[in-house]
């Protein structure tokens, strides 16, 4: 539920939208496919992650990566919530 309202804080900038239990709840019930394989690759990263950041130089990286890599993941999220639609002022990458 964090995610879907840092997804409707981003669209809208109104922080309004993370204590939007309703409307986040309807979300999250309205796409549940989508929602549980982000979940799954969520859990999938963190453990990868882990493992990763268990080993001597690994440790050293993984909170380089982790960022990104799960920043990432919430941007496909809410990419594919909007339709597969970007923002319309969204800055061209």
């Amino acid at each position: 539920m964090f995610t879907v309202g840092t997804i409707n804080y981003s669209r809208t900038e109104n922080i309004r939208e993370y204590f939007d239990f309703n409307g986040v709840l309807a979300t999250v019930r309205e796409h549940q496919q989508l929602t549980i394989t982000y979940v799954v690759w969520a859990v999938v990263i963190n453990i990868g992650l882990s493992l990763a950041g268990s080993t001597g130089v690994g440790g050293l990286i993984t909170g380089a990566f982790a960022t990104p890599v799960l920043g990432h993941l919430l941007g496909q999220y809410a990419l594919a919530l909007a339709g597969g639609k970007k923002k319309k002022n969204a800055p061209a990458v």
